[in-house]
């Protein structure tokens, strides 16, 4: 079925029939696809305040706070949904320090709402994955990022990566 196979095979002479043209049709106009993920390295991350601790960048490790309460943009054109998030994170055992992801909407009139969150970290100073589902169409009138913060304690953590799953409903 499409897009991920063809309908009918046809040869030069044969009339393409309409329902094939219809698929083909909704496959170009929508963009069809099933779902795709986009990856965020940690060192795209900005801190909430930079005031506040000391944020570092590194490349290979990505961003580190004391503690951390950063935001990464979503950069997905509208219409496109949001199905899920990964963020990689490591962070602290001292407090212990644990820290919490959120998918937030910031609508350009009526300001910030979350959409969904993850549960909160270990606290152990392991990398760990924490994990949202969401079903957020990106809409007009509103910009998405994605934040990443300390919700217990106040030693370091990092943000590794953060991975999107988004498709075109």
């Amino acid at each position: 079925m499409l897009p991920t196979s063809r309908n009918t095979t046809y040869s030069g002479a044969t009339p393409v029939k309409s329902a094939d043209l219809n698929d083909i049709q909704d496959n170009i106009i929508a963009a069809k696809h099933g779902t795709l993920t986009m990856s965020i390295g940690g060192a795209l991350c900005q801190p909430t305040n930079p005031a506040v601790g000391t944020p570092t960048y590194n490349g290979l490790t990505g961003f580190q706070q004391t503690p951390l309460n950063a935001i990464a943009p979503v950069c997905l054109p509208l219409g496109r949904r949001i199905t899920a998030v990964r963020f990689f994170v490591k962070d602290n055992a001292t407090g212990p320090t644990k820290l919490q992801g959120s998918l937030v909407k910031l609508d350009h009139i009526a300001g910030p709402t979350t959409i969904a969150g993850t549960g909160l970290s270990a606290g152990t100073g392991v990398a760990q994955q924490l994990n949202l589902v969401a079903a957020e169409t990106l809409a007009i009138g509103s910009s998405y990022f994605l934040l990443i913060a300390t919700t217990l304690g106040a030693a370091i953590g990092s943000i590794n990566a953060i991975e999107i799953d988004f498709d075109t409903p």
